[in-house]
């Protein structure tokens, strides 16, 4: 599941997300936001990946260049 939440990573939703099996990947992984510099509210999170244990997951970006939104892209190989 992909999403632009528009919450923080310590926000209860991704508790929620958690309890029924689905790990988000964006903070997991050590990303360290998914905005732009276009982007000028608080916070540097919006967009999310998350996926459950039978997405064999082969890689996972959070892309930062060329910058051409306030989101940046997410890119899931399975």
């Amino acid at each position: 599941m992909c999403d632009d939440f528009n919450v923080e990573p310590d926000s209860k939703t991704f508790e929620i997300l958690a309890a029924v099996g689905l790990t988000e990947l964006v903070t997991t992984l050590g990303f360290d936001g998914t905005r732009s510099s276009h982007d000028r509210k608080p916070g540097r999170f919006a967009d999310y990946m998350l996926v459950n244990d039978r997405v064999d997951a082969q890689n996972f970006d959070v892309i930062a260049e060329p910058e051409v939104s306030d989101h940046r892209p997410l890119v899931l190989e399975i």
